[in-house]
């Protein structure tokens, strides 16, 4: 392809035609399984694209999937599209464990979100709908 680096591996960055997004998300929970460094594997995927964003915030869920606080902080402090990172990590895992677990992990994190009120309703619209 005219104009893209050339195909590398998983582990490797993301030009055109590169590894599919399932295939990055497939390296980050190998990857989360076997302990890797979340320097090594976020400063690989810095989420400046929407496979390598998947991948980084499904690597953040794998390593803390119930717990919100990590998966969010680690993800905002990560290189790259921090802040997409950590609110889909944050999706992730808080769709895990729910609402009243991230209450009591960090009740501040609840009681200071703007709109709070508004979101919790739609949320609960949301599960209404989904039954």
């Amino acid at each position: 392809m005219r104009g893209c680096g050339t195909v590398r591996d998983i582990r490797g960055g993301i030009p055109c035609g590169g590894p599919s997004i399932d295939a990055w998300v497939r390296g980050a929970v190998l990857d989360a399984n076997a302990g890797v460094s979340p320097r090594d594997v976020l400063g690989r995927l810095h989420g400046w694209d929407a496979a390598t964003a998947v991948a980084a915030a499904v690597y953040l869920w794998a390593r803390h999937p119930r717990d919100f606080e990590s998966a969010v902080l680690e993800g905002a402090n990560s290189p790259g599209d921090s802040d997409s990172l950590a609110s889909m990590a944050g999706a992730l895992v808080g769709a895990g464990v729910g609402l009243e677990t991230i209450r009591r992990q960090r009740p501040d994190w609840v009681t200071r979100l703007e709109r709070v009120n508004e979101l919790c309703a739609l949320a609960d619209d949301l599960a209404d709908a989904w039954g």
